[in-house]
């Protein structure tokens, strides 16, 4: 048994080999290991276990060369830290008495300083 994908790069489809502990879904981004070094890929569709004989046909399908190159690794959507929203009830939290005079003075408001 082995565990395999079809990964699609730029306009073609190819087949990889996938770690056992790892099971890729459909439209997961990867890193792939190729002769031109290392690729990205989108997987086309859920790696899965097959027989030896099915990656063997399923390799002459796709015209795959064994042994299989591996995918070596899964991109992971990390966002930035969202920008803290301009809310001035958030921006005077914390303040103190002399701070928030300060600040609403500035501001044009009545001081009581």
């Amino acid at each position: 048994m082995q565990n395999i994908a079809i990964i699609k790069q730029g306009t073609g489809r190819f087949l990889f080999s996938v770690p056992e502990n790892v099971a890729l879904k459909e439209g997961d981004r990867v890193k792939c290991s190729t002769k031109r070094g290392i690729t990205d890929g989108i997987a086309f569709a859920d790696s899965a276990w097959v027989d030896e004989n099915i990656s063997q046909l399923i390799g002459k399908l796709t015209g795959a060369k064994f042994p299989l190159k591996p995918v070596v690794g899964k991109m992971e959507y990390l966002p930035f830290e969202k920008p803290h929203a301009a809310n001035p009830a958030n921006k005077y939290e914390g303040m103190s008495n002399k701070q928030l005079d300060r600040e609403m003075c500035s501001r044009g408001w009545s001081c009581h300083v």
